[in-house]
């Protein structure tokens, strides 16, 4: 699960969307303080999500900084399922990432594994510029870091006035394997 929290840990926006949970104040999480203390990326310790489902999870977080101030947080939950598999060598589970994009469609955090410049452009995509426009897509896009057709949903959520992109990527040849 995949979430962003405005510069105040109020939840904004994550994957899977649970909108009963919009505004829903995460300040007091051991991940939002630790990313705000250390201005950088964050692992937490063990707890339990306060937004359902009520799992035992460890959250990745990594601050989105304007002007020197941060305005967001990107975080990765990961449940005891979600850790193997990321932490595992097989090539099944080495492509999926949770992206945050900025008004312009830029890539300011990378959730993922895989060592991407943040200067990548995603606002030449459709489903990023149906985002862009307000318009929550899904479907299949060409990833600019790695040249790969993946599987993604795009989710608009407005932070100080302008609207910005939580994109959920995974590489479709993994994606699709199962069904084989």
């Amino acid at each position: 699960r995949a979430s962003v929290t405005n510069g105040q840990g109020r939840f904004v926006c994550g994957f899977p969307m649970t909108p009963s949970a919009i505004g829903t104040d995460l300040s007091g999480q051991d991940w939002f303080k630790g990313t705000l203390q250390h201005q950088s990326a964050f692992v937490s310790e063990v707890f339990q999500r306060k937004i359902a489902p009520h799992d035992a999870v460890i959250a990745l977080s990594v601050p989105l900084e304007v002007n020197g101030k941060t305005r967001a947080i990107l975080v990765e939950l990961l449940n005891n399922r979600a850790l193997a598999a990321f932490g595992a060598s097989s090539a099944e589970n080495t492509y999926r990432r949770a992206l945050l994009l900025d008004p312009s469609g830029k890539l300011v955090g990378d959730s993922g594994k895989q060592v991407t410049p943040l200067s990548l452009q995603y606002a030449s995509q459709d489903l990023v510029r149906q985002a862009m426009g307000g318009t929550q897509a899904h479907g299949l896009l060409q990833d600019p870091g790695s040249g790969k057709s993946m599987l993604a949903t795009a989710a608009p959520f407005v932070l100080s006035g302008r609207t910005w992109v939580l994109l959920m990527l995974q590489e479709r040849a993994v994606a699709l394997a199962p069904l084989r």
